[in-house]
């Protein structure tokens, strides 16, 4: 009997001992946490895709002393694709563009303008190049015949424009070409002299020989006498 209580009475200290458990586990926030104890995220980022590119062709300018003997050539950059007539022209107009490489003998008028954009509306073939320039130092008129030849043969590689205009500080201008002044678009015909592949048909010249046949000469009248 004495065993027995004794018994009895250890089982109560060892349940008093034991370690509670819990029948509701919960889970405690991370915020919660001591930060010792918190979780550590590693957000890996991933690089950007490049960027997708679009290789263009524009058109400088050899420069020979005889202005008449001036031609375009074509150099190529690769720049972003943007499909807008307004950011694939704009590089060209940078102070920097044409120098080095294949650009280091060329000149580049365009760069004599501030470039704003080039509207075309939908479903129109004309472009309409909108710039800006000092209105008390304007390049003049073999100037501007020198950029119009470069944007007209440069735009004109884009399918969707076969002709421009050039608004200048708001307004259309009337611009010089091959054959003279023109108020419509134009295109490269317009432009041809500036072609490194034209080359001027001669102008034919004729002679005419005038042919005079000599007169014989008036008998002298006989000389009378008395």
């Amino acid at each position: 009997m004495r065993f027995l209580a004794a018994a009895i009475a250890f089982s109560f200290v060892v349940a008093g001992c034991s370690v509670p458990t819990d029948s509701s586990a919960q889970v405690i926030a991370q915020e919660e946490l001591p930060e010792s104890l918190r979780r550590v995220t590693t957000t890996t980022t991933p690089p950007p895709l490049p960027a997708e590119t679009v290789e263009v062709t524009y058109y400088l300018l050899l420069q020979p002393e005889d202005q008449s003997q001036r031609k375009v050539t074509p150099i190529i950059r690769e720049i972003p694709d943007t499909r807008l007539l307004t950011s694939l022209v704009e590089p060209m107009f940078a102070e920097d563009f044409a120098t080095g490489g294949d650009a280091a003998e060329l000149f580049n008028q365009v760069t004599q303008y501030e470039f704003v954009e080039v509207r075309r509306p939908e479903g129109s073939s004309v472009a309409t190049v909108v710039l800006r320039v000092d209105p008390e130092n304007p390049p003049g008129d073999e100037g501007l015949a020198d950029a119009a030849a470069q944007l007209v043969w440069t735009l004109t590689t884009f399918t969707s424009v076969d002709s421009i205009l050039i608004e200048i500080n708001d307004e259309l201008q009337g611009l010089p070409t091959d054959g003279g002044r023109t108020d419509q678009p134009v295109d490269r015909d317009d432009y041809r002299l500036y072609d490194p592949e034209f080359t001027p048909e001669p102008v034919s010249t004729s002679t005419t020989t005038t042919t005079t046949e000599a007169t014989p000469p008036t008998s002298a009248p006989e000389a009378g006498g008395n």
